[in-house]
């Protein structure tokens, strides 16, 4: 399920740097999105399906809030991940909303494939 979820985090940065005409991403900030995207849906996952997991556990609090870009800057990356910041606003909501939101499967087969990547 992470390396989902970071396949869908970096077509959302791919993308949104696109369609706003910016150079294409730096590795800090697609590596951040994607660590945000994954813990996030990780605890919202964990939480629905009332599992513990020791690796949630370590990982409530990161540094990637640091390197994430704002919203300001890329308003689709910021709402999207917002979606899944707040863990008792989404802990009950249908967890593939958000892959459904902006990653058809196509794009994150895409990912994995040039990643290597194969979880």
């Amino acid at each position: 399920m992470r390396g989902s979820a970071e396949a869908v985090a970096a077509c959302w940065v791919e993308t949104e740097y696109h369609a706003y005409h910016h150079v294409q991403p730096g590795e800090a900030i697609v590596r951040a999105c994607q660590r945000a995207a994954a813990d996030r849906l990780g605890r919202v996952f964990a939480a629905q399906h009332h599992v513990s997991c020791r690796v949630m556990a370590e990982i409530e609090t990161r540094a990637d809030r640091l390197t994430l870009p704002s919203a300001d800057e890329l308003p689709l990356i910021g709402e999207l991940l917002a979606l899944w910041d707040d863990l008792s606003a989404t802990a009950q909501r249908p967890v593939v909303g958000w892959l459904n939101h902006c990653a058809g499967l196509d794009d994150v087969r895409r990912v994995l494939l040039r990643t290597g990547s194969q979880s």
